[in-house]
C-alpha cells in the first residue's frame, strides 16, 4: 500500500458522505443498544458526532488509498477501520488543523492495529497528516493529559510523512 503524500484532501461526494452518516447511526444505535462505552477523547461532541465524523473520516481515508471501507456495524470496539494489504489500520481526526494524533491507552490493551493514520477534517473535506505504527505510538514518552485523563499524543511534526510502501 502506498500511504497519501502528506497534505493530501479529499472531499465526499454526495453517495459518500451520505452513506458515511447511515453507517455512523447503524454503529451508534448498535453500539448503544449494547452498552459499547465510546473512548473518545479529547471531545464536547456526542457520542453520535463522533460516530459520524469518524465513519466520514474511514470513509475518505479509504478513497484516498483506493481501499474498501468497513462497512460493518455489529457491535464492536477497538478494532481497525480497514485492512490494506494485511495491516490493520485505526483512522484517527480531528477538526483541528493543527491537531495531535490521539490514541487512547485501551487501544494498546486491545491490540490488533498495526498503524494509526490521522486526518484533519469535518463534514466532507479531508486531509491526510500522517501515520505511525501502534508500536512506535505506545511509547511512555508519547503519553501525555490534555484534561480528559492519560492518552498518547503524537503532535503531527513527529508523524512519519514519506509516502512509504508498506
Amino acid at each position: 500500500m502506498i500511504l497519501p503524500e502528506l497534505n493530501r484532501t479529499t472531499t465526499l461526494n454526495d453517495v459518500e458522505y451520505n452513506v458515511g452518516l447511515h453507517l455512523a447511526w447503524q454503529r451508534f444505535e448498535t453500539c448503544d443498544k449494547h452498552n459499547v462505552v465510546n473512548r473518545k477523547l479529547a471531545s464536547r461532541k456526542t457520542n453520535q458526532e463522533i460516530s459520524e465524523i469518524g465513519a466520514l473520516s474511514e470513509i475518505a481515508f479509504c478513497k484516498m488509498v483506493n481501499a474498501y471501507p468497513d462497512f460493518s456495524y455489529h457491535p464492536r470496539k477497538g478494532s481497525a477501520d480497514c485492512h490494506v494489504n494485511g495491516l490493520a489500520i485505526d483512522v484517527k481526526v480531528t477538526k483541528v488543523d493543527t491537531g495531535q494524533l490521539l490514541v487512547t491507552p485501551k487501544k494498546k490493551i486491545d491490540g490488533g492495529i498495526d498503524l494509526f493514520v490521522l486526518l484533519t477534517g469535518l463534514g466532507r473535506k479531508f486531509t491526510y497528516k500522517g501515520w505511525m505504527f501502534a508500536k512506535d505510538i505506545f511509547q511512555d514518552k508519547n503519553m501525555s493529559d490534555l484534561g480528559y485523563g492519560p492518552t498518547y499524543a503524537i503532535p503531527q511534526e513527529n508523524l512519519y510523512t514519506r509516502m512509504r510502501v508498506i
